[in-house]
């Protein structure tokens, strides 16, 4: 309800106007059809058209500076839905672009990990090999050694004397053959 404070008048907007709506004293209504607004002047029974001025006073009329409100808003609000759908359209074309930079990042860290992975298996296959090889020869070097030791003290026990001694231990790291035991230490 309309209020009387003081020496003040404060009016109830009811929004636009409804035929089938009593309206109280002071109460403001739009006319949808013009743009005009209207303050009743009494106790407005519904159905009451806003055309009957012992019930309806005109409190403003719609104007060209409302339209021209209206067409600024409507414009801005144009623009700003078209910025918005250039944003959007910038930020799924970025999104896009970075996926596939990551993609692209990711397949060549992947050939660069299975490049890499190749050559180190490429290097232990190779430094095994050598260490095999290498293996078998100074396997193949002490059996000759081990061959040559072996005759070497075949031939020492077929001249030694029949007086116990260490016959191998008259041998020394020169390949000299000491008289006995006794003579090489």
């Amino acid at each position: 309800m309309a209020k009387y404070t003081g020496k003040r008048v404060v009016v109830k907007p009811c929004g636009a106007w409804n035929d089938h709506t009593k309206y109280e004293m002071l109460s403001v209504v739009l006319d949808e059809s013009t743009g005009d607004s209207y303050v009743a002047r009494k106790e407005v029974p519904a159905g009451t058209r806003l055309n009957q001025t012992d019930y309806w006073a005109l409190s403003s009329r719609y104007s060209q500076q409302y339209q021209n409100l209206s067409d600024q808003l409507t414009e801005t609000l144009r623009a700003v839905r078209a910025d918005n759908d250039e944003t959007e359209t910038a930020i799924r074309q970025n999104n896009t672009a970075m996926a596939q930079t990551i993609q692209q990042d990711n397949d060549a860290m992947a050939q660069t990990i299975t490049q890499d992975n190749a050559n180190t298996r490429t290097h232990v296959d190779e430094t095994v090999a050598a260490a095999l090889a290498n293996l078998a020869e100074g396997r193949q070097e002490m059996n000759s050694a081990k061959d040559t030791l072996n005759a070497r003290m075949d031939s020492i026990v077929g001249g030694a004397t029949e007086e116990t001694e260490v016959l191998d231990a008259r041998v020394d790291v020169d390949d000299a053959t000491h008289e006995n035991l006794g003579a090489h230490i």
